[in-house]
């Protein structure tokens, strides 16, 4: 059996939690409690393209985070280290009184206490994220969750006598940190706050990100919400709740989309591409019909390797490996494609729509593309009697 080499377990609830796609929907309530700290605001304010990209923040983020959980050790110290490289530079002073804090008071990106407060933001949305649009969690869940996730903080530098010991701990640090004077929404908060929830986009997009920062207000805390400055009332409530259904049907597939991505990211790594299913024009897209074509592709020869997904990424397995020839291999992750790859031979991979990430995705397909077959005699064995099972189910 093959051994995860990384952080988190993949039994874990971090893994559980961290591949839900719904979770980008608090992306921005995550922002806007961060920036709402007069200091990580002037960090934000000055040290990054936020008026120009307001929402690469949040994306190079993501990114960290799905790599330090879904990666290996070394994959995710790398990330680390990029990101604290990055942190080493932002520091400076506060040009004017921002809330609590005089003119000149300095800022870090690296203090213990900011780093401490961007990790709670980042826990407590994930948690109310999942709850509100994914599904309910147990509180053991949510307790295993918040034991899990002290492992991020502490790679990212917050020292292990801040973080707060218990998730009741936590709970209490995030309310009295809300209900004091360091927590304040300054004119810098309110600019960022602007540029992200209002940016430029073409008129097709807009009513999405209109919805989007609709859903962003509903899930800010009453205090927060009405320092921005934002108007709510009972029907605005009542219309975030009556469109649960619709946001995850409509509004989150606006959100990446790894199908288009996908093939983008075959061909920057050079791979020549046939098309089926929903991205090919004139085909039936349904994805039972797309992976066998992809399969058979395979197994004819008219392609080395396939790559099929749909929802959940499981239809697409079993359809693929219905095709005599095709072993199909569903993969959540780099060291999952690696270990496919290497022990099982697998030419035709899976993948979740749901559960997969765009930076997730490109390190699924670095390590597929990197790994080759295994030539250990008792490798080979199994893959020889994979495909004689193959050969008998078709009568050969």
């Amino acid at each position: 059996m093959e051994r995860h080499d990384g952080y988190f377990a993949p039994d874990g609830v971090a893994w559980r939690v961290g591949r839900e796609t719904a979770l980008l929907l608090g992306g921005g309530r995550a922002l806007l409690l961060q920036v709402a700290h007069p200091l990580v605001a002037a960090g934000v304010a000055a040290h990054s393209d936020y008026r120009e990209n307001p929402w690469r923040r949040l994306e190079q983020t993501m990114s960290t985070v799905w790599t330090v959980i879904y990666g290996t050790r070394s994959e995710a110290d790398a990330a680390v280290s990029r990101v604290r490289a990055v942190h080493e530079r932002v520091r400076g002073r506060i040009a004017a009184p921002m809330g609590p804090f005089a003119e000149g008071t300095r800022y870090s990106a690296l203090d213990p206490e900011l780093l401490l407060w961007v990790h709670a933001t980042l826990i407590d949305t994930a948690l109310l994220v999942y709850r509100s649009w994914v599904g309910p969690l147990s509180d053991a869940e949510q307790r295993a969750y918040y034991e899990e996730m002290k492992t991020m903080a502490l790679l990212f530098g917050t020292p292990e006598e801040l973080i707060p010991s218990t998730l009741d701990d936590f709970r209490i640090y995030t309310r009295e940190r809300l209900a004091s004077d360091r927590i304040s929404v300054t004119e810098t908060a309110l600019q960022i706050a602007a540029t992200v929830l209002d940016p430029p986009l073409p008129l097709p997009l807009r009513p999405a990100m209109k919805a989007l920062a609709l859903v962003t207000v509903a899930m800010l805390p009453p205090r927060l919400r009405a320092d921005y400055g934002f108007h709510w009332s009972r029907s605005r409530a009542a219309l975030v709740g009556a469109s649960r259904r619709w946001t995850r049907h409509v509004l989150m597939p606006l959100l990446p989309d790894l199908a288009r991505a996908l093939v983008e990211e075959l061909r920057k790594r050079g791979h020549e591409t046939i098309a089926h299913g929903a991205i090919a024009d004139g085909e039936r897209s349904d994805w039972a019909w797309a992976c066998e074509r992809t399969a058979r592709d395979v197994a004819e020869g008219h392609a080395e390797q396939g790559v099929v997904c749909c929802w959940t990424g499981t239809g697409a397995s079993i359809a693929a490996n219905k095709v005599s020839g095709a072993r199909a291999a569903l993969c959540q992750d780099a060291e999952t494609a690696r270990g496919a790859r290497r022990w099982n031979d697998a030419n035709v991979l899976a993948l979740s729509l749901r559960a997969t990430s765009e930076p997730v995705l490109g390190e699924i397909l670095d390590a597929w593309f990197a790994s080759v077959p295994s030539d250990d005699p008792e490798d080979r064995a199994n893959i020889e009697h994979v495909n004689e099972i193959d050969a008998g189910r078709n009568g050969g």
